[in-house]
């Protein structure tokens, strides 16, 4: 059953000419299947809400200490130090990954803007003219000039 469903995904929804054909839910499923949109952004934010609320949980009971069958676990500085560091470093852990996911999408779309032949948001920077050799002297000029700037001498086109 799975095979035959792998083989219907890949038949119907990866290939671009059936794109415009397909239900939207069928389109957003196909986008899924071709990585066209990342779901990884969006798990990493509940991941994060849940590590934050978690964090913090946890540090709360370590703060009054908590008694875990004869076994009393927690001091209050320990809990207040869970409570205020955790999410500062779950929060920068966090956004180093999303930044790496932004890198990665804004790539893809740099990618896609030049596979289509759209225009990019940078210009194109104009080709800068060699260095030419004066006949006379040796010195570097740049060829856009008439005479050269070490002995005077016209150059020769």
């Amino acid at each position: 059953l799975s095979v035959l469903s792998t083989v219907a995904a890949c038949l119907f929804l990866v290939p671009e000419q059936n794109r415009a054909k397909l239900h939207k839910v069928l389109q957003v499923i196909g986008d899924i299947f071709t990585f066209r949109h990342l779901l990884l952004g969006m798990i990493l934010r509940t991941l994060y809400i849940f590590m934050t609320i978690f964090t913090i949980t946890a540090g709360f009971l370590l703060l009054f200490g908590v008694r875990i069958q004869h076994f009393y676990i927690g001091t209050f500085w320990g809990g207040l130090m869970t409570m205020v560091l955790g999410p500062i470093v779950l929060r920068i852990l966090f956004e180093a990954l999303s930044l790496r996911i932004m890198m990665l999408d804004e790539l893809k779309q740099m990618n896609r803007r030049a596979s289509a032949g759209g225009n990019s948001k940078m210009p194109a920077r104009p080709a800068r003219p060699r260095p030419a050799v004066c006949d006379d002297c040796g010195t570097r000029y740049d060829p856009r000039e008439d005479s050269c700037p070490n002995c005077g001498s016209t150059y020769r086109r």
